[in-house]
């Protein structure tokens, strides 16, 4: 991103279960998931399971690893259903296809992921309640004042 205003960076994104983002929120935590995945070594060119409910975490997720250049691969969250098991089959030519390279997901899902033989044990899980309790980047500022809002992964 160019550098933004200030107070552009107040703008309300979007509200979800009276949860308010402004941009500079919504900012930061994709900032701070691309400097999650880069510490995970993805790279550009680099797949990524975005497996989480929609939502700002799915946000995060997926435009985290669009910041730094990796595809990220949107899958039905498993959260909330009774018998993960029945969407196996319907997973694994995706997750097949996409060869991930990283899960963005929390444990649970992950879990379930490999228990299912989806995805290997050793393949890097980053799990969106730790990433929100990464400490943000910080914005870089111009001699103007205006904020630089790209994150510095």
């Amino acid at each position: 991103m160019e550098a933004v205003d200030r107070a552009a960076l107040e703008v309300l994104v979007g509200v979800r279960n009276d949860e308010v983002v402004t941009l500079r929120e919504w900012v930061r935590g994709a900032g701070n998931c691309a400097a999650a995945l880069t510490r995970k070594g993805i790279r550009r060119g680099d797949r990524v399971l975005i497996c989480v409910p929609t939502g700002r975490a799915f946000l995060d997720g997926f435009l985290g690893a669009s910041l730094i250049g990796a595809a990220p691969v949107p899958l039905p969250s498993l959260d909330g259903i009774a018998r993960p098991a029945a969407f196996e089959s319907r997973l694994a030519s995706v997750v097949q296809d996409a060869a991930p390279s990283a899960i963005f997901a929390d444990r649970r899902t992950a879990a379930h992921l490999r228990d299912f033989g989806l995805v290997g044990p050793n393949l890097p899980l980053i799990d969106p309640r730790t990433v929100e309790r990464a400490p943000a980047p910080e914005a870089a500022s111009d001699s103007n004042g205006a904020a630089d809002a790209a994150p510095q992964a």
